[in-house]
């Protein structure tokens, strides 16, 4: 521990040190756009009349 430093401004330092630190989200991007292509288990891209388990967008889907 040391001694506090006698004339120095310790409230003007902390208050520039408040100030530096982001604390606030400013802007916000959107997600990208889903392209809806479906994809089957293995990772393969299926159209439409494919029969079975796909996923589209993250999902999983059965298509009958």
């Amino acid at each position: 521990f040391t001694a506090p430093l006698e004339g120095y401004d310790y409230k003007a330092a902390a208050q520039k040190l408040a100030n530096d630190i982001e604390t606030a989200i400013e802007t916000v991007e959107a997600a990208p756009a889903k392209d809806n292509a479906l994809y089957n288990v293995a990772g393969q891209k299926v159209n439409a009349s494919y029969k079975g388990i796909v996923i589209k967008n993250g999902k999983k889907y059965l298509l009958k």
